[in-house]
């Protein structure tokens, strides 16, 4: 079966039941350390816990497996990707799009972010620079404030960031801004809690992707207009 094709009806009980194989778990813990050990020679944390963080703020780092297969099977051009991460936590996809090149610079391409919470946003910046990658584009609010700075992206990365009401708000924005400026361009949603909220506004899954994480496998809907 194609999983890129179907459109499932998501359950409301997360995770997908289905495990993944137990080698491929182990691979994906051994590349991570791996990556963390060079992390933690820079001073770079991506992860969760750290001193001073807000409890009242959950942010989960994206799997990298999940975000490079994501990102592989977007059907834009990457020298016409303009990426921005809502959400974004310490800046772990960021870093990741950027490693990818999925945003050419001489092209002219943007690489952008969003994160409500100062801790948060202050070490995405932090991390970033240790790392090389452009933080010109980084904004310290609430997503559903973003209005006319969303019309300057095509591909819009949402690990499940926030509940339903800034959902609303923010597919409201996003629908209005590919109404003003004509684009192909996707919501690119990942562990889609609020997947009925973003349909409310007319968007469609063109494409679902089943990606192993840990134990189970992860949801990936890319939505669209028609």
């Amino acid at each position: 079966m194609d999983e890129t094709k179907e459109n499932p009806e998501f359950p409301n009980n997360y995770p997908p039941r289905k495990k993944v194989p137990l080698v491929v778990r182990w691979w994906s813990n051994f590349f991570y350390g791996l990556e963390k050990i060079r992390f933690n020679r820079l001073g770079v944390n991506f992860d969760r816990e750290s001193d001073g963080a807000p409890l009242s703020r959950d942010t989960v780092k994206t799997p990298k497996r999940v975000f490079i297969e994501s990102m592989d099977a977007l059907d834009i051009p990457r020298q016409e990707v303009n990426f921005m991460d809502v959400g974004c936590g310490k800046g772990y996809c960021l870093y990741l799009a950027h490693r990818l090149k999925l945003v050419k610079a001489e092209g002219g391409g943007k690489l952008g972010g969003v994160e409500i919470d100062q801790f948060y946003y202050n070490a995405c910046r932090d991390n970033l620079r240790k790392l090389n990658v452009p933080t010109d584009n980084l904004f310290c609010c609430d997503a559903a404030e973003l209005i006319g700075e969303l019309d300057t992206y095509n591909v819009f990365w949402v690990f499940n960031p926030f509940p339903a009401e800034i959902m609303r708000c923010f597919a409201q924005h996003l629908r209005e801004s590919l109404l003003r400026k004509k684009r192909k361009a996707y919501m690119v949603y990942c562990n889609p809690l609020e997947w009925q909220t973003v349909e409310e506004f007319g968007f469609i899954k063109k494409k679902v992707l089943h990606i192993p994480y840990n134990l189970y496998y992860m949801d990936v809907c890319f939505y669209t207009l028609p």
